[in-house]
């Protein structure tokens, strides 16, 4: 199996859905990488917000980017992207993307008091005009809509539903 993606906007719960990947015995067989914490903790040497203060938004996407097709090479990985990782670049290859649905409003409202989000810093206005151009950006991607079921998720990533896993809905909250 290919790499798989996971995408969303910022606040979306793209590393609260890895985490609950992570305890589910369908996917035990996968190398479950969540983006910003591998960059901080393997590349960066500290938190994003800080790199990005100090060096610059076109050095940290350079640096994600680098790293993401590093991790593409691998298969049976689930990363977890950043909330502005998603590019054209990667919509124009081959990559197995899923999009966690969420509104703009839910969002900013679950990032807007985070100081450890740069995007936070650009005022809300400014980062919900960000955060519109991203969803455009997602259109055709395959959707995750929570509540969702496990046989259901498997089924969209093409994974085997292993039997003693306990059927099960999957719920970001």
């Amino acid at each position: 199996m290919d790499s798989i993606f996971i995408a969303g906007l910022p606040g979306s719960g793209k590393s609260t859905f890895l985490k609950k990947l992570f305890k589910l015995k369908s996917f035990s067989r996968f190398t479950l990488v969540d983006l910003d914490l591998y960059l901080q903790e393997n590349v960066l040497g500290h938190d994003i917000a800080s790199y990005i203060e100090k060096e610059g938004w076109e050095s940290f996407r350079g640096h994600e980017q680098k790293v993401i097709q590093e991790l593409s090479e691998n298969s049976d990985i689930i990363i977890s992207l950043g909330g502005g990782s998603l590019t054209q670049e990667m919509l124009q290859q081959d990559f197995n993307i899923f999009w966690i649905s969420s509104s703009v409003n839910e969002c900013w409202e679950r990032i807007k008091n985070d100081k450890k989000r740069p995007l936070v810093s650009l005022g809300e206005k400014k980062v919900k005009e960000i955060l519109e151009e991203r969803i455009q950006l997602s259109r055709g991607l395959k959707t995750l809509n929570f509540p969702l079921k496990l046989q259901e998720l498997c089924s969209m990533m093409e994974i085997q539903l292993v039997k003693d896993d306990p059927e099960q809905i999957i719920k970001l909250n």
